[in-house]
């Protein structure tokens, strides 16, 4: 299950004005967002491990949730003695089908004598590799890689099928949206270059692109800090943040600063 994180942007712009008495510079606040995929069991059981935190960077395929195994490991080793059992069957009856074709006065078989034991083999692996399957899902492992945004799970609780144990956010695919006000809108183009800049690496610029431009404006989302601004027409507009450095994380506060006297 994919789900992208909206967290709203605050609008707010300098006062850098170019020749012709324009503001030139439009600097927005929000917050880096990631694709995220939640981790959850696709059989319930009791959680015997949780291999990572919340924080954690994790490589696509590393072991992050290990489920108690302890019956299906029994119906295992059942089902493993039923398919040497049935092996053992075959092998005796194709013995005896060869020892009975030696004989002159041996009458000829209506059917393959290793017919129905044969069958029964099959059978028998069939039902060892269904329950290999259901060990093997009893591992969980991280689809992607990325960062562990949330944990919602610890050892000895019980995973329902289905329920998000861990949400997973892809560092290599990081977005942020902030809020333009109404009078800028027509200023902003899709492709459009701009800067961001986060607390952590204050002396640092990080490059970024508008992706997407909302069609209609709504007023400023209620986690803008003034009733001033929350009451402000504004449309949203979605970057997309160039993470080669692989120093953003999902979460982190963030300027964006379009320069308009370039147009």
């Amino acid at each position: 299950m994919l789900v992208v994180a909206v967290i709203a942007g605050a609008v707010w712009w300098a006062i850098g004005r170019d020749g012709a008495g324009e503001e030139a510079v439009l600097e927005a606040s929000g917050t880096i967002e990631a694709m995220e995929v939640d981790v959850a069991a696709e059989i319930g059981g009791r959680v015997v491990a949780v291999e990572v935190e919340e924080g954690d960077e994790v490589a696509a395929g590393d072991v992050v949730v290990r489920l108690d195994t302890a019956l299906l490991d029994a119906q295992r080793a059942q089902a493993q003695l039923a398919v040497d059992v049935a092996k053992d069957a075959v092998a005796a009856t194709a013995a005896q089908a060869r020892a009975g074709a030696g004989s002159i006065n041996a009458p000829a078989p209506a059917a393959s004598p290793t017919g129905s034991t044969a069958r029964q083999a099959a059978a028998a692996e069939a039902a060892l590799a269904i329950l290999d399957v259901q060990l093997d899902k009893l591992t969980l492992r991280a689809p992607i890689t990325g960062v562990v945004l949330a944990r919602a799970i610890q050892p000895g609780e019980v995973a329902l099928p289905g329920a998000p144990l861990l949400v997973i956010g892809r560092t290599d695919d990081l977005t942020i949206t902030v809020y333009v006000a109404e009078d800028r809108y027509g200023r902003i183009d899709l492709g459009e270059k701009a800067e961001l800049r986060v607390d952590a690496f204050p002396t640092q610029t990080f490059d970024a692109r508008v992706v997407h431009i909302d069609e209609t404006a709504q007023f400023t989302p209620r986690n803008v800090q003034t009733a001033a601004g929350r009451r402000s027409t504004v449309y949203g507009v979605r970057l997309r943040v160039d993470n080669k450095r692989d120093r953003l994380k999902p979460g982190m506060p963030a300027d964006v600063t379009f320069d308009e006297s370039s147009e």
